[in-house]
């Protein structure tokens, strides 16, 4: 079994050896607004259930605080078993203490290559835990709802937090883990007016047992908002095979 790494440092979460547990998938095909858990699959393979036969967009993932692109082993694994090219997925690499504005520039420009090297009209967005902050950013403030299709956000700190991470932040000061608490300056322009624009559609996914970001930060207002019905720890819903088929699912449409 593979193991993911996390741990937390002053202003970052490095990595922990933690084993994988399975969850049930949640309804990614539920309406706006939706918040519910759901029952297992049939099948405990990662590939059951492929959703719409349109052919999928290429997809940039964004991890998440301290994070490097090697987080997404284990999704970027089964998205190519799920019959998505190598060439169409894209993992960031954003810099430690970079504010969430500079690393949605970095989102930008990859987002932009892939489409470029890909030919491909859209892409899809898939974040992680603080990555989150960075791609909601990039949509709203740097017009990437006109390059992006979906976007499906899993353990995103989108309501802020007031945990150890931010605890001593003051609400101008602009590191990424700062920008994640709840009186933070940039997290209150994130968050005025909509929270879900342009013609994109949203997913969250969230976790009751997260250790790291509050389960009722992760909600936005005009996504279909899912909770797993499993005890999985923060770094568990990016290496859970049922997480993964909702946000695959999702990105097919479903």
């Amino acid at each position: 079994m593979r193991r993911l790494r996390c741990a937390v440092m002053l202003t970052g979460l490095l990595v922990l050896t933690a084993p994988l547990v399975g969850c049930a998938d949640d309804d990614p095909g539920r309406g706006k607004d939706a918040d519910a858990g759901a029952s297992p699959g049939a099948s405990e393979s990662p590939g059951a259930s492929a959703g719409p036969s349109r052919n999928p967009d290429p997809v940039v993932l964004v991890h998440g605080l301290g994070g490097s692109p090697a987080d997404w082993e284990t999704f970027r694994r089964w998205f190519v078993r799920d019959g998505y090219e190598e060439k169409r997925i894209a993992a960031v690499d954003l810099t430690a203490g970079r504010p969430n504005d500079e690393n949605a520039r970095v989102i930008a420009r990859t987002v932009r290559k892939l489409l470029a090297d890909t030919g491909a009209a859209k892409a899809d967005l898939v974040a992680f835990s603080m990555g989150n902050l960075s791609a909601r950013h990039y949509l709203k403030k740097l017009d990437g709802t006109a390059h992006v299709r979906e976007f499906a956000g899993i353990a995103g700190p989108n309501q802020g937090m007031d945990t150890p991470l931010t605890g001593d932040c003051g609400p101008r000061t602009d590191t990424d883990a700062c920008q994640m608490g709840e009186d933070s300056v940039f997290l209150r322009a994130l968050n005025a007016g909509d929270e879900t624009p342009g013609p994109v559609r949203y997913a969250t996914w969230r976790s009751d047992a997260d250790d790291i970001v509050p389960a009722d930060s992760t909600p936005l207002q005009g996504a279909a908002n899912h909770t797993v019905p499993q005890a999985l720890g923060h770094v568990e819903l990016i290496g859970d095979r049922h997480v993964y088929r909702a946000v695959r699912d999702f990105l097919r449409g479903g």
